[in-house]
């Protein structure tokens, strides 16, 4: 397909209202790049997406970019993940391969800081593949307080309270703020639920956002992932981040947690 052709200009990526039929069609696209069974049936996706898309949009009030969100149980999915969306060719257009900071906090192991580094370029076949997998429905938000990064929350705010010093007078810090915002939505939309992205959810933006070509979902500013939480690094503790440069590449990378204007969460809702 040649994702030139593609009409966007009809969908306000940081506003309402949103052309549902486009997304549900870049959805199947993305899936379908990414090597998913389910996208064999490309009418019957499309569709789905449409309705599941309809029903987040239209009931509740949060606006937001619709994308499908992949459950990766391991560090060699998502390599799998990042490879797929970097070795395809889009608009004519090879982007630059990801990054990733050497040392950087990226696994679920709590124990091993260096687990990503070491392990996520081996290859295991009954862990790697992305077929079997399904995405759920859900929205990023794009409504946040800056104008330059509209899917960036709780910036310039500690990650946790190890940033947070003695002298501050606002303790606040982003997971404190994360937990009051789900539990605040959760209770006026006792449908659908709110949390954190993690990076399977920003590498589907990205995606999304390459195949229709526009620019990424942050272009100055870095996400932290919370899910992952601290790990020991570099003679303290450090967070993971993810970011994407002007040029469209993906970066992992991590962050003490200080305050930054331009870092901070990307938040998703979708159905219970």
């Amino acid at each position: 397909m040649n994702y030139s052709e593609r009409p966007v200009s009809n969908t306000k990526l940081n506003s309402q209202p949103v052309n549902i039929s486009e997304c549900a069609d870049v959805t199947v696209q993305a899936l379908k790049i990414l090597g998913l069974d389910i996208a064999k049936d490309a009418d019957y996706l499309t569709e789905l997406y449409n309705e599941k898309y309809s029903l987040l949009l239209d009931g509740q009030p949060r606006s937001g970019e619709p994308f499908a969100q992949l459950q990766l149980d391991n560090d060699f999915r998502l390599r799998t993940m990042l490879d797929k969306i970097d070795n395809q060719t889009y608009n004519n257009k090879k982007y630059q391969r990801f990054s990733v900071w050497y040392k950087a906090p990226w696994t679920k192991n709590p124990t091993n800081e260096n687990f990503f580094h070491k392990n996520i370029r081996r290859r295991d076949a009954n862990n790697a593949s992305l077929r079997h997998l399904t995405g759920q429905a859900r929205l990023a938000l794009n409504d946040g307080k800056n104008p330059m990064e509209p899917v960036i929350f709780f910036a310039d705010i500690p990650f946790d309270a190890e940033n947070v010093n003695d002298d501050d007078k606002d303790k606040s810090t982003q997971l404190g703020l994360l937990s009051i915002e789900k539990a605040k939505y959760e209770l006026e939309n006792p449908q659908f639920n709110l949390q954190a992205l993690d990076v399977a959810s920003y590498a589907m933006l990205a995606l999304q956002r390459r195949i229709r070509g526009v620019e990424m979902p942050i272009t100055f500013g870095t996400m932290i992932i919370p899910d992952l939480g601290r790990k020991k690094s570099f003679g303290g503790t450090a967070i993971s981040i993810v970011h994407s440069s002007v040029s469209g590449q993906l970066g992992l990378g991590w962050s003490r947690g200080n305050p930054s204007n331009l870092t901070g969460f990307g938040i998703s809702i979708g159905h219970k």
